[in-house]
């Protein structure tokens, strides 16, 4: 016995079942890849950008939401410098206790999962994305925490910045990392208004 099935072409669907085909296809392509790293799989650039090979490319990979002090001289230093009136050597301080402390995250409780979007990058040509630790914590996460970064507010989605405005508030309050290792400094390049 032959059994026929018949299915429509493209052109022979109603349009509202060939839009949502294509947001389902468009949703796809927009998920979150993931990959499954140990320590020696991430190097550093700076407190808030990694570099991992992904497909055997050497990738940037910008921690989504954060913002820490640079620790090389480049464009984004100079804007600061100029922004701020701070001192090169102040900055480069602050970023280089940063990038200590990014490092200092990698080295703790492997193994990592980096999430990115692969089709999303910032004005830098990074990728954005985080990497979470085996407790399930995500650096960007723990690095507001600590102390070593802010939250960048023009990048950030509404649910992260719900979940990390408590958690810097915390950190200022209780001068944790950056906040408490150059007090006015590190609020000036925040942005953030020095309590005495």
């Amino acid at each position: 016995m032959l059994t026929i099935i018949y299915m429509p072409t493209l052109k022979a669907l109603p349009k509202n079942i060939i839009l949502l085909f294509s947001l389902l296809l468009a949703a796809v392509s927009l998920q979150a890849d993931e990959r499954t790293l140990s320590g020696s799989d991430i190097q550093l650039e700076d407190g808030d950008t990694l570099v991992i090979s992904i497909n055997g490319k050497q990738q940037r990979i910008q921690l989504d939401g954060i913002d820490a002090p640079e620790d090389t001289d480049n464009p984004k230093l100079q804007s600061d410098l100029t922004r701020t009136g701070l001192s090169k050597d102040t900055l480069l301080g602050l970023g280089q206790q940063a990038t200590d402390h990014l490092r200092t995250l990698i080295q703790l409780d492997p193994p990592f999962t980096l999430h990115f979007q692969a089709e999303q990058r910032d004005r830098y040509g990074r990728l954005m994305g985080d990497v979470s630790n085996a407790s399930g914590h995500s650096f960007a996460e723990l690095m507001i925490q600590h102390g070593y970064a802010q939250i960048a507010v023009k990048s950030i989605d509404p649910a992260q910045l719900k979940l990390l405005m408590p958690l810097q508030k915390a950190a200022l309050d209780m001068n944790k990392g950056l906040w408490g290792l150059d007090h006015k400094a590190s609020r000036l390049w925040a942005g953030i208004k020095a309590t005495d």
